[in-house]
């Protein structure tokens, strides 16, 4: 899971830089996490009764599912959690709470029957929305939070690659190349986003099963 990747390169930022530049980042972090806040209030706002109630709906718990996504990651990167703890599976139940409370929501407050299709639709495009919140985030924090973020995990991953004594110089050589290759920050933005609503895509279609009306 790609996303998981970066949460883990969330998790090394902080590896020789420092307690100052570490809560450096967790302040900026922070404000933005305080600026979307206010997004949310505004974009809230200017829904009002005249706009659809399912894009309301979808708008919401999408902004609110990548707001929790990006706390996630915040104190993953803060609390120095370890990447293959299995503390990382919240991603999961974080993008289920998002889609499952979405649809049960627009269920109740239109009072209607809701079929697999329109469930699954809520979950997509719930999805979608915190994916892209989550890779605004995750461009910001690679870009101006911590730029050595990415050069950082590069000499991670040939650390971890050593340590496999079975792999020859000429293995580890190649694999680094393509690690090289695909760390860049535009890369792993895209990445994540598309990770993010592969992942809730593939949930909405498990979720949609127990969370559509039933016939009576």
């Amino acid at each position: 899971m790609v996303f998981k990747s970066q949460i883990l390169r969330l998790n090394f930022y902080n590896i020789n830089t420092g307690t100052h530049i570490k809560s450096e980042g967790f302040l900026i972090s922070v404000g933005f996490f305080i600026y979307f806040i206010i997004f949310v209030k505004n974009i809230t706002k200017f829904m009002n009764e005249d706009k659809s109630i399912f894009w309301k709906n979808v708008m919401q718990y999408g902004l609110a599912t990548g707001m929790s996504l990006i706390i996630f990651s915040v104190l993953i990167y803060f609390f120095d959690i370890n990447p293959k703890s299995p503390i990382q599976y919240l991603t999961y139940l974080i993008l289920i709470g998002g889609v499952v409370i979405a649809a049960n929501n627009y269920k109740k407050t239109e009072n209607i029957f809701l079929t697999y299709g329109k469930a699954f639709k809520i979950g997509f495009f719930v999805s979608v929305i915190a994916a892209f919140i989550l890779a605004v985030y995750i461009f910001i924090f690679n870009k101006f939070i911590d730029p050595d973020a990415i050069s950082k995990m590069i000499k991670l991953s040939e650390q971890e690659l050593i340590k496999h004594k079975e792999l020859t110089q000429e293995q580890i050589d190649a694999s680094m190349q393509m690690i090289k290759k695909f760390s860049n920050i535009t890369t792993l933005t895209i990445a994540s986003f598309f990770s993010i609503v592969l992942n809730g895509t593939l949930l909405s279609l498990i979720t949609s099963i127990f969370v559509k009306s039933r016939k009576r």
